[in-house]
């Protein structure tokens, strides 16, 4: 059993990742910021946000590992929102890390990212290609900026994941699939479609980035992502399938328009590939069909 610390336990990612170390038996500190988390004798709560994570407290609890899966977000604001969450993360993951580099004995901190990282190009990324955020990932890297720095001098055991577009009931399907079809019973395509897709069961990612925490022995870089490589077009197909609806241009179903970084991931073609596959390769996926499907009978 590991002691584990989970940030972000409210999250998209980090409900499932909660429920994962849950079924792993392990002992669970959850940090809780401004959502409240309901009690429960699986794990302790640990209240005040990244901000209550002090020296003090970690040599206290001892965790093996601090698992980050929160990104502060200001939807009301728009682009003034993420600039100021930006700079807020910044702040906190950087008092993150001095707290944690004060212990006694170094947990191992792992951190959700994503592929936007990589920006819009027509070949494969590994964790060896130059960053080029693109979208909402610009504002994101800022914030990650403290964590991308402690992990690439290797002297501190901090493990990046950067994941694909993750396949859930909430986050952006929710928003810009699931809202389309009880709106309007239609989906969006954005442009011609032919833009290429990874997507991983949000459920996989988080088993996943428990995989990884235990697995994964070195401090680094780690592309996470599925055999589930669609164009655009051909996932709104299946989309359409399972949901029985039509998809339609995104301008007659966003007819007052959408911000311009959603456009621009929509329309994006990031394709991951690893140097490190081991852990990739002895997993078992769920399908694209399949996460649709339990993705529609619970949205009933």
């Amino acid at each position: 059993m590991s002691k584990c610390i989970l940030i972000g336990a409210t999250g998209f990612l980090g409900r499932d990742l909660l429920s994962e170390l849950i079924k792993q038996e392990e002992e669970i500190h959850v940090v809780e910021h401004k959502e409240k988390i309901n009690t429960s004798d699986h794990y302790k709560i640990i209240k005040g946000g990244i901000s209550a994570l002090s020296t003090e407290l970690i040599n206290k609890l001892k965790p093996d590992l601090v698992f980050h899966c929160a990104r502060p977000v200001m939807p009301g604001l728009r682009w003034a929102g993420r600039k100021i969450a930006a700079q807020w993360a910044a702040r906190m993951n950087r008092s993150l890390i001095r707290s944690m580099q004060r212990c006694d004995l170094y947990p191992k901190l792992i951190f959700a990212s994503g592929s936007l990282m990589y920006g819009n190009n027509p070949y494969p990324r590994d964790e060896e290609s130059v960053l080029d955020p693109i979208s909402f990932a610009r504002q994101y890297a800022k914030g990650e900026k403290p964590l991308l720095e402690t992990c690439n001098d290797k002297k501190f055991p901090v493990q990046i994941l950067r994941f694909p577009w993750l396949l859930g009931k909430g986050s952006w399907f929710g928003w810009f699939y699931l809202d389309s079809i009880r709106k309007h019973q239609a989906i969006p395509l954005f442009g011609d479609g032919q833009n290429k897709m990874h997507f991983l069961d949000v459920k996989d990612a988080a088993a996943l980035m428990y995989r990884y925490a235990k697995q994964a022995k070195t401090p680094g870089l780690y592309n996470v992502y599925s055999d589930q490589l669609l164009t655009q077009a051909a996932f709104v197909e299946k989309v359409s399938k399972v949901f029985g609806v039509e998809s339609k241009d995104h301008k007659q179903i966003f007819s007052h328009g959408i911000e311009k970084e959603a456009l621009e991931a929509f329309h994006s073609n990031i394709e991951l590939s690893s140097v490190y596959t081991e852990i990739l390769e002895s997993f078992k996926y769920r399908s694209v069909e399949e996460n649709l499907k339990r993705i529609r009978d619970d949205s009933k």
